[in-house]
């Protein structure tokens, strides 16, 4: 069963397109990734599924039938928790928003106290909590009522790496009780360590959806990077462009980055042409396609990139993923 269909969904802001006509489903028990740069639509679309914004075209159901608010769970980015409660009082509180029985708040509470390791810190007013253990009751605050579905918006921007890590289980303890989950992130491991599926959405449509394999296997080729000790990359990359079975140069971040089929075969030609122009390279590696990879390719490039004239082939169209 699906538990959520977004279909030709649309949104205008003014002569603002922030969503032209997407079109997803997330199946019952999928823990689904939003990845896309800053501006793609991501936001607003989170917002339209739960009914917080109106749509100005397109339909949202959840399980077959309309959405039902009290089904949803949504963990929004910054937390909207009560300094001067405790944080078993802050749980409580959110589940009786949602009209949860008296006996039910404290043994859910308490339940989940101990899913986010906060027990030692149950009756501290949460003004006290660090950053990851706030973030921890933000999400436990989300569950109080039992949601089938629960909506995460970035949910570990800002931690540092045991604070995420942390958060990354408590996401998959909840995804193990069967309930639904969909997260946006910008971070390429996250989704990739979490998401059964990933959309990537840029410009207010839906570039491909797929497995993290899947989106890998779009960008298809090894990648070689390369570093200069001058930094001067130009000489490199326009020689990379008419070696065959080169299929995309770019320079990000002073790194030059070769994509080919061919990466045996081509890299002693890219190390033979920088000793005769006297390019000392500092560094080069040999890598498969990543996720972030495939992100950049659909997404035409968030980073600053310089590309060449050349054509990608191989990316796989939207429909071509609804097969």
């Amino acid at each position: 069963m699906e538990a959520l269909v977004v279909k030709d969904l649309r949104k205008d802001y003014g002569k603002l397109h922030a969503l032209n006509g997407v079109s997803f489903s997330v199946h019952e028990g999928e823990l689904f990734g939003l990845l896309g740069p800053n501006g793609a639509g991501k936001s607003t679309l989170i917002k339209i599924i739960p009914g917080t914004v109106k749509s100005n075209g397109g339909t949202v159901s959840l399980f077959g039938k309309p959405v039902d608010r009290k089904l949803i769970g949504i963990v929004p980015q910054d937390d909207s928790l009560y300094n001067e409660l405790t944080v078993k009082e802050n749980l409580m509180f959110f589940g009786s928003l949602y009209g949860v029985s008296k006996d039910k708040l404290n043994k859910v509470s308490n339940q989940l106290i101990t899913m986010l390791g906060l027990k030692n810190k149950k009756n501290a007013l949460t003004k006290t909590l660090s950053g990851g253990m706030r973030k921890r009751l933000n999400i436990g605050c989300s569950i109080m009522h039992e949601p089938k579905l629960l909506i995460m918006d970035e949910p570990t921007v800002g931690l540092d790496p045991e604070s995420r890590r942390l958060v990354w289980k408590i996401i998959r303890d909840i995804h193990n009780r069967g309930v639904t989950i969909i997260i946006t992130t910008h971070y390429m491991d996250e989704a990739d360590m979490l998401c059964d599926r990933v959309a990537i959405i840029t410009k207010g449509v839906v570039a491909a959806i797929g497995s993290p394999d899947e989106l890998r296997d779009s960008a298809g080729e090894d990648v070689i990077e390369i570093e200069t000790k001058s930094g001067q990359l130009d000489a490199l990359l326009k020689f990379s462009e008419i070696i065959p079975d080169v299929t995309s140069v770019d320079i990000v971040y002073k790194t030059l980055r070769i994509k080919t089929f061919e990466a045996e075969a081509i890299l002693p030609k890219i190390i033979k042409y920088s000793q005769k122009i006297g390019e000392e390279l500092t560094n080069v590696n040999v890598r498969k396609a990543t996720l972030e990879d495939a992100f950049v390719i659909l997404t035409g490039g968030t980073a600053e990139i310089k590309k060449s004239n050349k054509k990608l082939s191989g990316i796989p169209k939207v429909e071509e993923w609804k097969k």
